[in-house]
């Protein structure tokens, strides 16, 4: 999986292995994601975070954890 990362004023786009889901979760197929003045400039560090909270997109039902409900 893709996602956007920040080091310092750096933001590139790396992939990400994915965990397994917890019970309570659910994984989005992510169609867009948004990232706000707060994202950039939350975090001054020189080690690479993930980053980007504005997402829109939709579940994908084989990757639903077993505790989830509709």
């Amino acid at each position: 999986m893709e996602a956007a990362f920040k080091r310092g004023s750096e933001i590139f786009i790396d992939n990400m292995n994915l965990r397994q889901l917890h019970g309570d979760e659910i994984r989005l197929k992510v169609d867009a994601c948004g990232i706000c003045g707060t994202d950039i400039h939350a975090s001054d560090t020189q080690d690479a975070e993930q980053f980007g909270h504005e997402i829109a997109g939709r579940s994908e039902e084989r990757r639903v954890g077993k505790e989830c409900r509709s």
